[in-house]
């Protein structure tokens, strides 16, 4: 549950609220400014755990009853799903491991089906499977890149992208804010969450 400041002074007084901690947030109209901003937090102050994006389109579904949702619903709902951003290249090498195993498994497959005894012919059907794969990887790949990137346009064009950072103390909060607004975040503030 998010309490306003106020009610939080009425509830637990002046001095730290016990089980809860305090939040940057800030939304973003473009996946770069967000990419950005997120690259700045791990390089300065704040460890991957302490940064998250809104949950994939299936948790966003059973929690609000839709796959993309205006971050007005969002930014202060305790409820929302979150999850670890993805950095470029760790979609990348996801990739390029997909495409890979799938050009591995198709060329293991190739060849054993083939029944083939000699060297050449091993080679040969090992050639054609692993083209079989990695063709069938590489569509894979640009299927759920392209879901991916659907997912976050749809998003954007609902209102914009949402990041939260956890800040333990003054300062962090004071850096967390600074780096969301210098990377174009807007609706920027600080919340507590139980």
């Amino acid at each position: 549950m998010v309490y306003s400041a106020s009610e939080q002074a009425f509830l637990y007084g002046s001095g730290p609220v016990p089980g809860m901690f305090k939040e940057i947030v800030g939304v973003f109209m473009s996946k770069d400014d967000l990419q950005n901003a997120i690259r700045e937090l791990e390089g300065t102050a704040f460890p991957r755990q302490d940064i998250s994006v809104m949950g994939n389109r299936g948790e966003l579904e059973r929690v609000f009853g839709a796959k993309v949702v205006p971050p007005e619903f969002a930014i202060d709902n305790p409820d929302t799903p979150r999850q670890a951003p993805s950095r470029p290249e760790e979609r990348t090498i996801g990739a390029a491991s997909m495409i890979g195993g799938t050009a591995y498994v198709g060329a293991m497959a190739m060849a054993l089906a083939a029944g083939a005894v000699t060297f050449p012919a091993i080679v040969s059907a090992a050639v054609i499977g692993g083209i079989s794969g990695g063709t069938l990887g590489a569509i894979l790949t640009k299927l759920l890149g392209d879901r991916y990137n659907r997912h976050i346009e749809q998003q954007v064009e609902k209102g914009g992208l949402l990041l939260w950072v956890r800040t333990p103390d003054s300062e962090r909060e004071d850096l967390a804010n600074r780096i969301l607004i210098t990377n174009n975040a807007y609706e920027v503030h600080v919340h507590q969450m139980i």
